[in-house]
């Protein structure tokens, strides 16, 4: 016997970021289910044949909580002027094959600013409000951590972020040498891995030798302003930044898509793992549960968010910390499910080094945004 699955919708909703009656809009949105694909019919109106412009089919699982966009569609999506339009979404290739889901066709304002350079690859990342903290937990564990709690209010400004975690090899072109990684510290046995790889991230280095690296990588690339993100610059960009998504982990509610953690890596490598090597997150970032730790720039203080009662706007942490420890987020390849959300938050002196920490950078966005 043969199964079908379907997407039901709910309620069908239209979205233009541009609200003016003259400008670009959607009406008359609707939907039709065939087998694993859905088929979004809509008019657009208000756009001149010289002024076409770029439209993004976006979903949402959960009643309008989460917005991701659709990611295998076909149709009238680029360079579309005013009419009656149709595109088509594989949604089993987002893997979205039954329940209820609303729709929303967006109208970017302007294309989003890249943000590559000849060093590393880096995503840009719109400013916005967000809720951070833990908001719903792993099932069966929940909220538990008194340090991601109470979850609040952060605004924050655009930046560029980088794709993957910093490299053996980005860390050797600019530092010349590589850190020794036979014995390094960790919370379990370490199996010892001299060559570990160009693509694996770099570990085995702390944080004060990480900001030796980004003076150097300043040098070389003046004008870039590299340096650690912020712990509440991290975690925005680990939910999915203007998509705010409400994933546990870095991309998904399920570990096994997104991360390197310990069910998947004691029996098989024991160490970090090659960057890129799990699904992205809503914005194309991977990596961020799971594989290594990252650092971020704030000293840690496991009762920050207790201090919080407005809210915040680029904050940059507390002004010290009592254990004299900085931030490091995201879990690494021996951190069990728990360990790898987006919430979850840890400390780490800033001399000490372990086989299980490394590091992203962020740096300015190319305009002002």
């Amino acid at each position: 016997m043969k199964l079908n699955f379907f997407v039901l919708a709910l309620l069908i909703a239209s979205f233009s970021s541009i609200s003016a009656q003259s400008e670009p809009s959607v009406s008359n949105l609707g939907a039709q289910f065939d087998d694993c694909k859905a088929v979004v019919t809509f008019n657009l109106t208000n756009v001149a044949s010289d002024n076409p412009v770029d439209l993004v089919l976006l979903y949402s699982p959960d009643g309008g909580t989460t917005w991701l966009p659709c990611g295998s569609v076909e149709g009238d999506i680029t360079k579309q002027t005013s009419g009656s339009k149709t595109i088509t979404w594989d949604n089993s290739a987002d893997k979205v094959r039954y329940g209820y889901v609303l729709f929303m066709v967006d109208i970017p304002p302007v294309p989003e600013p890249s943000c590559t350079d000849a060093f590393m690859q880096m995503v840009y990342v719109r400013g916005g409000t967000f809720q951070m903290g833990c908001t719903d937990g792993v099932p069966g564990w929940g909220c538990f951590r008194a340090n991601e709690l109470p979850v609040h209010e952060v605004d924050l400004s655009s930046f560029c972020i980088g794709k993957y975690e910093v490299t053996q090899k980005q860390w050797f072109d600019i530092m010349g040498s590589l850190p020794d990684v036979t014995f390094c510290e960790s919370e379990d046995y370490i199996q010892p891995q001299p060559n570990p790889g160009d693509d694996v991230p770099i570990y085995n280095v702390s944080w004060d030798e990480v900001q030796v690296f980004i003076s150097k990588l300043n040098f070389e690339y003046p004008g870039m302003n590299y340096r650690l993100p912020t712990e509440a610059e991290w975690e925005y960009a680990a939910r999915g930044g203007k998509y705010h998504s409400s994933f546990v982990y870095s991309g998904s509610d399920d570990v096994e898509d997104v991360a390197w953690y310990l069910n998947n890596s004691i029996f098989i490598n024991y160490m970090p793992r090659t960057v890129g090597g799990k699904a992205d997150n809503a914005l194309g970032i991977l990596d961020m549960s799971g594989n290594v730790y990252e650092y971020c720039s704030d000293w840690y203080s496991s009762t920050y968010y207790n201090t919080i009662s407005e809210t915040q706007t680029n904050p940059t942490g507390p002004s010290y910390s009592l254990t004299s420890e900085r931030v490091m987020r995201g879990g690494s390849f021996a951190s069990g499910e728990e360990g790898v959300t987006v919430s979850y938050r840890e400390g780490v002196i800033p001399s000490k080094t372990s086989c299980e920490v490394g590091f992203r950078l962020v740096c300015d966005p190319p305009i002002s945004n």
